[in-house]
């Protein structure tokens, strides 16, 4: 039922305009743009006027018209309104002035099968002066027919046509008065009047074997085409001048039989005839019997229909064979040409115990192909042609006079929410817009004049309310105005879905809630707030998850990658959102649903890692999705942080602040915050930053040599402005303020292979290695520069001296090896001086060491104490796209990270019994900061660490040297 309620004209059309986008809603792949188009003022349609809205009107624009008035909003009224904003007119409200059914009276001949009457009833409803004939779409009409004073009752559903088509089977002869109901209520009367028929009997004259165990077949069916089943029939067989009666009755084939084997030899006038008043039967044939008969070839037949299919599709010609009673012939062999112009493929196929066999299809050509059957059994004969129809798609359509829905979109713009509607139209044509809420009935919301053939509507709505939205088409004719069928389903407006994100450095887990109406969930990407999302997933509910691997989309993502792979916690500004929808094929439109979401879903929003505090300047790191900063302190007794300042955030890699007033003994942080669909949300921060410890002229005296990897060196260790800054070397200075040099190199290792003839190092894999042992100990034990420093600015120390040596340090550490395990470096006895193996490196490497202490203790200095820092937890080896721990992972010699480990520790303690050295060891795996659990969100590639993980280490290490080493 509808009911109408106003009118109002608030459509575009999807092929005007490209001036204006009328949506504010993610570009769906599958929709085409949809713009304004100016709508004619006024549309005359007999004495109803159907008003225009502002032909330039779009969400966008808000409640605000162009002459600057405003437009105030009942706030009691739910019902949502039009997005033109546009003044409507008066309500008019639907009355019912009659109800009718159209029928005529038949009159048939009698049918085994069904008698089909049809019936259309219709209201006549007034509308603002109008009279429209309303068909009773859907609705049950009950026909009650009467067999004198007795009736039964049968009934229908009124199709989109507006026809209840009711079936009436097996009604005798006779005349049968009909009434007609819908809700219980009489719309009319008629009358069927059912003529005796005439059957058609197959029996053809027999030839039969005498005394042998044969029969008789007759097939019995009505004018219709339809099979005599369970009926009587009587069988006459005359022997000269004698008569045998048979009695019997027809089976579910129409079949009946009688046995041959007593029949005298000679010729036997059959004569089949019927008492059945509804049905005349009558046929004469003939029965001859003889003392021997001849094998004949049986004819038989073929039911094989041509067959339309789709170029290369999975599918199947099909042919069912069986003799002129019906009896189904299995396990038949059959010959099969099929022609592609004048050549043709023989199949030879074999029917089954349905006596069915099929040809596929899939490797046919497009176009008509002609198919010849014929019998692979010389018992029987057989000859029939069809045809096979390949097509590169097809087309399912049905013939429907409901308007196609094609989507509706329910999506958001600024504090407003709008319901987009589309269907396909006919140009010039008037239609209604329908809408209701839950199980009501629809409303009337528009009445719009198409301009196009791909229409759309737009309706402001309040975002709690998910409405269903339909259109019918105010058909004219002769008789008037007629409501057209419309899709009673409709399209209705979905939920969005909450969305949450488990970000990690290979991949993004993104996972929502279930939402009941949708078949469908489409997942959104974009890079940045102020980027485009792209559909990157549609996934079948009910899976409610989707993982993102990075590396799939390398070329969209290739800014944000490492190693093709890889997205760094420190550089992830990806946003991921979430839409249900549903979808379903109707007449072979698809239509679909698209729910409202949330524009922001789901983003990273990594902790601020700080760079420095010296003296009222405060730096720290940029955060991707950051919208600014919070910047606080608390004192060291105390467990409540104190707001001292907000900072808007600035674009630059490096933020900075002055900060007046600070305390050496407090704790600094700095904790970034971003706005998350209307709410504010902050990151986690660092809790361990502070200057207590910090003493320039006390631990002047402590200088730190490292001897290390990328780790070490800092990441990312190709910026310029960042690759010493976020390093454990550079945070430990800040926080100690001890002097340090770090001219660790990526990828390096502690073994050496030698050098090729053109000075390029020997490798054994495909990386470029860089050797500890020959080009960072040895120059820097003689006062020479590493390799590469001028590429990683490792020329000078932190107090700005080039060319110093391992002697002028008193703390020399040890952080490199994790590529030893990659490089499949061989281990070598303990006491090795062979620098290809990786404890013959390590001597190498302490007995500079060693030498350089020596040289400090006759010179009246300490003597230089070695911290070996533990190889840290990794879960990258060979295939970057696959997560091996290299403590159970073996590399190519199976070695495993442990092996090279545990070398490590007995270097320890071998060299710990050295008169001029004093070891230390740093077990990295005791602060859990880089673990199994851990590492896919701390680490920029399952190995280097991200900036506010290196701020962690650096506290650690930091604590360590002062609790362990400094005043060891």
């Amino acid at each position: 039922m509808i009911t109408f309620l106003v009118f109002s004209l608030t459509a575009v059309s999807a092929s005007d305009s490209e001036d204006f986008n009328l949506q504010n809603d993610i570009d769906e792949s599958d929709l085409s743009v949809m713009d304004s188009y100016e709508c004619s003022t006024s549309l005359e349609t007999g004495s109803e006027s159907i008003v225009s809205g502002d032909e330039n009107s779009n969400p966008e624009e808000g409640p605000n018209s162009k002459d600057g008035s405003n437009t105030e909003e009942d706030p009691n009224d739910d019902s949502g309104s039009d997005s033109t904003e546009t003044e409507l007119p008066e309500v008019y409200s639907a009355s019912i002035v009659s109800s009718h059914a159209e029928c005529q009276s038949m009159k048939v001949k009698y049918t085994v099968g069904n008698i089909i009457y049809k019936v259309k009833p219709y209201d006549i409803v007034k509308i603002n002066g109008t009279d429209y004939f309303s068909p009773m779409y859907n609705k049950k009409v009950n026909l009650r027919v009467y067999t004198g004073s007795s009736y039964k009752n049968y009934y229908a559903y009124v199709d989109e046509k507006g026809i209840a088509s009711i079936k009436i089977p097996n009604l005798a002869v006779g005349t049968h008065k009909l009434m007609i109901y819908v809700d219980n209520k009489n719309l009319g009367s008629s009358s069927i009047t059912v003529t005796k028929s005439n059957a058609t009997v197959y029996a053809p004259q027999k030839t039969v074997k005498h005394k042998a165990n044969s029969y008789f077949y007759m097939k019995i069916s009505d004018s219709t085409g339809a099979l005599v089943k369970n009926t009587s029939i009587k069988v006459n067989v005359f022997t000269g001048k004698k008569i045998k009666t048979y009695s019997v009755k027809t089976n579910t084939k129409g079949v009946a039989k009688i046995s041959t084997s007593k029949l005298a030899l000679g010729t036997h006038k059959v004569i089949i005839n019927s008492t059945n008043k509804n049905i005349k039967i009558k046929k004469t044939t003939k029965i001859i019997v003889k003392k021997s008969v001849a094998k004949k070839v049986l004819k038989i037949t073929a039911s094989a229909p041509t067959k339309t299919v789709k170029y290369k599709a999975n599918s199947y010609f099909t042919i069912k064979v069986t003799d002129y009673y019906g009896f189904l012939k299995k396990s038949l062999k059959l010959k099969v040409k099929v022609y592609t112009g004048k050549k043709y493929v023989n199949y030879t196929v074999k029917t089954n115990a349905s006596a069915i066999a099929k040809i596929k299809t899939n490797k046919l050509a497009i176009g008509t192909h002609k198919v010849v059957i014929s019998s692979g059994n010389k018992s029987y004969k057989l000859s029939k042609s069809s045809k096979i129809i390949v097509n590169k798609s097809l087309n399912t359509a049905k013939t429907s006079l409901a308007p196609a829905l094609v989507a509706t979109q329910f999506y958001q713009k600024d504090e407003d929410y709008y319901a987009l509607l589309r269907w396909n139209a006919k140009n010039n044509s008037n239609y209604q817009i329908l809408r209701k809420l839950n199980e009501t009935d629809y409303d009337v919301r528009a009445i719009i004049k198409a301009n196009s053939n791909d229409m759309s509507y737009y309706n402001k709505v309040d975002s709690d309310k998910l409405y269903t939205y339909s259109v019918r088409e105010i058909l004219t004719n002769a008789s008037g105005k007629i409501l057209g069928p419309y899709d009673s389903e409709g399209l209705k407006l979905i939920d969005r879905p909450n969305v949450t994100v488990d970000f990690q450095n290979l991949k993004a887990v993104v996972k929502w809630t279930k939402d009941p109406t949708a078949s469908k969930y489409r997942v959104f990407r974009k890079i940045g707030r102020d980027g485009e999302y792209k559909c990157i997933a549609t996934v079948d509910a009910p899976s409610l998850s989707y993982v993102d691997y990075y590396y799939k989309s390398e070329e969209d993502l290739q800014n944000l990658l490492t190693a093709s792979v890889f997205i760094d916690p420190s550089y992830n500004s990806l946003f991921y959102t979430v839409r249900a929808c549903t979808q379903k094929v109707v007449n072979a439109v698809t239509k679909t649903s698209y729910g409202l979401y949330y524009p922001d879903g789901d983003f990273h929003l990594e902790s601020p890692s700080i760079v420095s505090l010296n003296g009222t300047t405060l730096k720290w790191g940029k955060v991707p999705n950051a919208e600014g900063y919070l910047i606080l302190k608390k004192d060291e007794t105390s467990d409540d942080w104190e707001e001292i300042a907000d900072v808007i955030a600035k674009t630059s890699t490096i933020q900075t602040l002055s900060v007046s007033g600070i305390e050496n003994s407090a704790y600094y942080a700095v904790q970034a915050y971003s706005t998350k669909n209307g709410e504010k949300v902050f990151s986690d921060f660092d809790k361990g930053f502070t200057l207590k410890n910090i003493d320039p002229i006390e631990f002047a005296s402590q200088r730190i040599l490292y001897f290390g990897d990328s780790i070490t060196h800092g990441s990312p260790y190709d910026s310029a402005t960042t690759q010493h800054v976020f390093s454990i070397p550079y945070r430990v200075a800040q926080l100690l303020g001890c002097v340090y040099y770090n001219p660790s190199i990526p990828g390096s290792t502690y073994h050496d292979l030698g050098t090729n003839e053109d000075g390029t190092n020997v490798e054994n894999t495909n990386y470029y290695r860089y050797r500890i042992t020959r080009e960072v100990v040895e120059p820097i034990s003689e006062g020479r520069l590493p390799a590469n420093y001028e590429f990683l600015n490792t020329d000078k120390n932190s107090e700005g001296i080039s060319n110093t040596t391992i002697e002028d340090y008193n703390i020399v550490v040890l952080a490199a090896g994790t590529n030893d395990y990659l490089d499949n470096t061989v281990l070598g006895e303990k006491d090795s001086d062979d620098n290809s193996t990786f404890n013959g490196a390590l001597n190498y490497i302490l007995g500079k060491i060693e030498e350089a202490s020596q040289n400090r203790v006759a010179e009246g200095k300490d003597p230089i104490k070695v911290v070996f820092v533990d190889l840290y937890y990794s879960d990258r080896t060979y295939n970057y796209k696959e997560l091996n721990n290299r403590d159970t992972t073996p590399n190519q010699i199976g070695l495993k990270l442990t092996d090279y480990q545990r070398e490590l520790d007995d270097q320890l303690s071998k060299w710990n019994e050295s008169e001029y050295l004093s070891c230390y060891n740093f077990n990295t795996r005791d602060y859990e900061i880089v673990n199994q659990q851990t590492c896919p969100y701390v680490s920029t590639d399952n190995l280097h660490f991200s900036k506010f993980t290196y701020g962690q280490y650096g506290n650690a290490f930091a604590q360590f040297l002062l609790d362990e080493v400094f005043y060891a």
